[in-house]
């Protein structure tokens, strides 16, 4: 029954070379008051810089985090209290931009219909497509890094819709519209792109989706 959140901390008025070590906060009253806990990992500042989505399995808890020293996978097998780095996803030497806060950004995790960890990272336009690495033993260790030039997503969010399918969703640049993409192959392929709608942004506006 708690709840765990991950707050993205950054000095006032930067941009993303300002963004620190995140921090977890809980809760164990449905919300009504959350203590803090301190950061994901003390080690260095920019080791666990944020993290998008929690993952639930049996009895362990995983985040991929947003790091300067290389996006990783984190977990936790005490509710949040404490997390531990398992292993590193999308390091600098396959993007050494990451260790200036450059793209790709943000690896978001799903568990897959197959069992399979899938981690999905977005590289912001011109470059405008996504990267994903698997994972079938929870994370110890991650297959060949695939680059998905057809899956034009920022910022996206993947779930599991049914016992085959899953979606992701995201922000689509070019066409100014929130879209989803759909995959029954466990996240090999995606496909049957959903224009769900078209807010009122600006033409290069990016937002995020949940």
């Amino acid at each position: 029954g708690r709840l765990v959140m991950m707050v993205q901390r950054r000095e006032p008025l930067s941009d993303d070379l300002g963004i620190r070590s995140a921090w977890v906060q809980i809760s164990d009253d449905d919300g009504h008051t959350w203590t803090e806990l301190g950061p994901v990992d003390d080690s260095h500042e920019y080791a666990a810089m944020y993290g998008r989505n929690l993952v639930t399995r049996g009895d362990t808890m995983y985040v991929g985090v947003w790091s300067r020293t290389g996006h990783s996978l984190y977990v936790s097998m005490d509710q949040g209290i404490s997390w531990k780095r398992r292993s590193e996803i999308f390091s600098l030497e396959d993007f050494p931009g990451i260790r200036h806060a450059d793209p790709p950004y943000y690896p978001h995790l799903v568990f897959c219909p197959d069992g399979s960890l899938l981690a999905m990272a977005y590289h912001t336009p011109p470059e405008n497509h996504c990267y994903t690495r698997r994972s079938t033993d929870n994370g110890k260790t991650w297959g060949p890094i695939r680059s998905l030039q057809a899956l034009t997503l920022w910022a996206p969010r993947m779930k599991v819709l049914d016992g085959r399918t899953l979606v992701a969703t995201g922000r689509d640049i070019v066409e100014n519209a929130t879209v989803a993409w759909f995959s029954t192959d466990n996240g090999e392929t995606w496909g049957h792109k959903l224009v769900v709608d078209r807010p009122p942004f600006e033409a290069q506006s990016y937002a995020y989706t949940d």
